[in-house]
């Protein structure tokens, strides 16, 4: 196997595990990718000083 296509296979993969799976995240379900850009978003208002909400800040073990 050269190294084009194990870079395909691994990028395949992981295109996949990111947008196909779901996960339970902060109660709801959502693909991985959207739980990391929602939290990104939560993070990037807190430094902008615009969360409304300081409970998204934090999580709750139950909800990972």
């Amino acid at each position: 196997m050269s190294n084009v296509e194990g870079k395909k296979l691994l990028i395949e993969a992981f295109n996949k595990f990111m947008d196909e799976d779901t996960i339970r995240h902060r109660g709801k379900n959502h693909t991985r990718s959207n739980a990391i850009q929602y939290d990104s978003h939560i993070f990037a208002n807190a430094i902008l000083g615009n969360n409304s909400d300081p409970q998204k800040l934090t999580i709750d073990k139950t909800e990972i």
